[in-house]
């Protein structure tokens, strides 16, 4: 009785691996069409052209959020300098630690404003 049972855990263990390992092959196949779907519409002409037609209109009529959204893209390329060769988020230096700081503050603060304009 006790080799049946062994064998049934076995069995249904085994079971339930292969059916995990197939969800997750689908899922992945899934999530990667996904992705090249947004990418693909993100990243159309047309779409690209009217987006920066509105994003101009609306700057002009708030001129904050362009301060906001060229504090956002230096941030963004800092990071992107900076963080190339780091692995998570580990800092080298007491330096890249305050910057870190401020960036954070700094989205903070963003956040605050934003909030306020509601």
């Amino acid at each position: 009785m006790r080799k049946k049972l062994i064998l049934y855990f076995k069995r249904r263990n085994h079971a339930r691996k292969q059916w995990e390992q197939k969800f997750c092959q689908r899922y992945d196949q899934l999530m990667e069409a996904w992705e090249k779907k947004v990418e693909r519409i993100e990243n159309n002409p047309r779409r690209r052209a009217k987006e920066s037609k509105v994003r101009e209109y609306y700057e002009k009529q708030f001129p904050e959020i362009r301060k906001q959204r060229e504090m956002q893209e230096r941030m963004q390329s800092r990071v992107g300098q900076r963080g190339g060769g780091l692995t998570s988020s580990a800092a080298r230096s007491e330096h890249e630690v305050s910057e870190i700081i401020d960036g954070i503050s700094e989205h903070e603060n963003t956040e605050k404003q934003m909030r306020q304009l509601e």
